[in-house]
């Protein structure tokens, strides 16, 4: 993987939409103009029913010095696309969204009100306009969700047995992956998994603070990856794809463990650390039929150029797409009615290893 983004904002964006943004600077903000996210799209381009909402983003929304990063959200598609945002707290507890009835409220009586506003908006004739579609859609998806139990279970990550906490980590990191995991298995389509703040100790003498993106190690590199960040990341990660595969899901499920670029392969001075490096990249792919133990690429010695089959983000996204079975090529729809290309990239799909 590679890109020429060397700044969080823009290189966010690009990994989590796929394309380019139109500044490569940092301090960027969410704009109407800015193209979705990988997961709004996929809404977009396959709009098949379902109660459990498709797109779903845990623990919380990446910010930089609390603004909010762009590329999270439906950008050009309107906020009626956007993920749906599962909150969970610094120490992993969900915050449960309100999906269940209103007390009193009976199944047969949702329906009739239902039946109601459909026939309001019959005579009001809103079906001819897009966004009125969109809403019912909506609606029509509250609808099924307030009569399904199974997709209020999903979010009850307590009953998952103790056993199942512990191998995931009881961490934030792990119990976010870990109701991911439900959350898929309920019909969930795309779930994303942000990292979430957290406090860090900088080794410069003033002790723990909080860190909007803990993987940016600029600092205190090597204690921090190796006793607390790259072990919870492991755990986790080995207990998603075995539990996974032990439910008969992980051959149709596909994981990417991604970050925005790469680090320095050489070591910065004066905190011996590691800083930003664009130009090479690891992402991981498991899953979904793929063939297990194998890399697609080359840099060379230093990890400091792709020098074989480099890939974009694009190239990613549309890659992603194709293992969801959905063309990367197609057009999407934006609010105005303006046609998007839902991927620039070219999908590697038919030239990856399958098991």
């Amino acid at each position: 993987m590679r890109h020429d983004e060397g700044v969080h904002d823009p290189a966010v964006y690009q990994m989590l939409t796929g394309y380019k943004h139109l500044s490569s600077a940092g301090g960027l903000k969410v704009e109407p103009t800015d193209l979705p996210h990988l997961s709004s799209a996929l809404l977009q381009a396959d709009q098949s029913p379902t109660a459990m909402p498709k797109a779903i983003q845990l623990p919380e929304i990446m910010k930089m010095e609390s603004r909010v990063l762009p590329g999270q959200n439906g950008g050009i598609l309107g906020p009626s696309f956007d993920p749906f945002l599962v909150e969970l707290s610094i120490s992993g507890v969900v915050q449960k969204p309100q999906l269940h009835r209103a007390d009193g409220v009976s199944v047969d009586r949702l329906r009739r009100r239902s039946l109601l506003l459909r026939e309001f908006d019959r005579d009001l004739n809103w079906q001819r306009h897009l966004a009125a579609d969109r809403l019912n859609d909506y609606q029509q998806q509250a609808l099924s969700i307030l009569e399904s139990s199974a997709v209020q279970r999903a979010f009850d990550l307590e009953d998952e047995s103790p056993e199942t906490h512990d191998k995931f980590g009881r961490h934030r990191h792990g119990q976010s992956v870990l109701l991911a995991r439900r959350l898929i298995e309920a019909g969930a389509k795309f779930v994303t998994v942000y990292w979430g703040h957290e406090d860090q100790d900088w080794a410069d003498g003033r002790g723990p603070r909080p860190a909007n993106n803990p993987w940016d190690t600029h600092r205190n590199h090597f204690p921090l990856l190796s006793q607390s960040l790259a072990p919870r990341a492991d755990q986790t990660l080995a207990a998603l794809l075995d539990d996974l595969s032990r439910r008969g899901l992980l051959d149709e499920t596909l994981v990417v463990w991604m970050g925005d670029f790469g680090r320095t392969p050489r070591i910065s001075k004066p905190w011996a650390s590691r800083d930003h490096w664009p130009g090479s990249n690891t992402v991981l792919l498991a899953g979904a039929g793929l063939g297990g133990g194998t890399v697609f690429g080359a840099t060379n010695r230093h990890a400091a150029e792709v020098i074989a089959d480099p890939v974009s983000p694009s190239d990613l996204t549309a890659t992603m797409l194709a293992a969801l079975g959905v063309d990367p090529t197609q057009f999407i729809t934006d609010a105005s009615g303006k046609r998007h290309r839902v991927s620039p990239g070219q999908s590697l799909w038919n030239r990856l290893p399958l098991a």
